[in-house]
């Protein structure tokens, strides 16, 4: 087995932080245990109130995906849980991510190895997880806009899409710095799994053109290219 370098194990660390407050939160066990697992210093603190998990409309999903996205590690269960997952029996057909194809070429140009083959509701959790680690001390804004040129068709009893171009914003903590850390466009399919819940399963990502598949300002990666970089 390949040693750990100093910096991968440095590297590691605040990830293994992450992921216990994302599994501590998930299950539950935010006040019953979990915080023997790491010192305090080892995660991020909370911030702000808990997230109030809706899920009633496509719409609320996504006002409570970008509630989760600003709470960051506390929001993960409200991040996570607006995909359908397909080990969960009540939320059917689970979520898959589909990738710009310009990005998976990119992607696999530039890093010489596999693009994975299929994306669940796993991967979107370690994707999470990373993906805070991007910028681990600035507040964090998701934006999910309707697409002027591309309407939402009339959805269905059961199932909605809707056609979104999105932002993520990293905002330093003194507020005098922001930066796009994901752009891009995404065609959500929502299903209406329960009679208050409609969740994510299928996410189809695309390049904004105007920022293109590799932007001058490297931060500026779409969503879809941020999950897959979290496989390296």
């Amino acid at each position: 087995m390949e040693a750990l370098t100093g910096r991968a194990i440095a590297r590691g660390l605040p990830r293994l932080a992450l992921l216990a407050l994302a599994w501590c939160t998930l299950t539950g066990h935010v006040l019953s245990g979990c915080r023997g697992l790491f010192t305090p210093e080892a995660s991020e603190p909370p911030r702000g109130r808990a997230v109030v998990l809706d899920y009633r409309s496509p719409e609320a999903t996504l006002r409570t995906m970008a509630l989760g996205m600003q709470a960051k590690g506390q929001g993960a269960s409200a991040w996570l849980g607006a995909f359908a997952d397909s080990s969960r029996p009540e939320d059917g057909p689970g979520y898959h991510q589909f990738f710009d194809s310009a990005d998976l070429q990119y992607f696999q140009g530039t890093c010489g190895c596999e693009a994975p083959t299929d994306w669940r509701t796993s991967q979107e959790q370690e994707f999470y997880l990373e993906f805070l680690s991007v910028r681990p001390s600035d507040d964090y804004a998701a934006i999910f806009d309707s697409v002027e040129t591309d309407p939402d068709p009339t959805p269905s009893d059961t199932e909605a899409l809707l056609h979104r171009q999105y932002r993520v914003l990293a905002t330093s903590l003194d507020g005098n710095g922001t930066q796009i850390i994901a752009v891009g466009f995404a065609d959500l399919t929502f299903t209406k799994v329960a009679a208050d819940r409609w969740l994510i399963t299928r996410w189809q990502d695309r390049v904004d053109p105007a920022v293109g598949v590799n932007p001058s300002d490297p931060e500026q990666l779409t969503l879809g290219r941020r999950r897959l970089e979290s496989t390296r």
